[in-house]
């Protein structure tokens, strides 16, 4: 997204947070904006085990490109 629109964007939700009245609304903004960035994901066995498998695809090249599986999808679809 380039910068401009990002900014623009920023702009607006600033504006729109100015203008709220709700305040539980306002508290569960503040917990989100106020969470650390390095907040740890605790991941499930099933997760973990999903995640394992991506990388040995990737690693043995069993990829397929986002054009690819747009064709895929298309012939499945319709």
């Amino acid at each position: 997204m380039p910068t401009l629109q990002i900014s623009k964007q920023k702009r607006d939700i600033i504006s729109w947070v100015t203008r709220l009245e709700d305040r539980k609304l306002l508290a569960k903004l503040h917990r989100e904006a106020t969470l650390p960035n390095d907040e740890v994901i605790h991941l499930s066995p099933v997760q973990r085990e999903m995640i394992e498998m991506s990388k040995n695809d990737i690693k043995n090249g069993r990829i397929v490109s986002e054009e690819e599986l747009n064709k895929r999808d298309a012939q499945w679809l319709y």
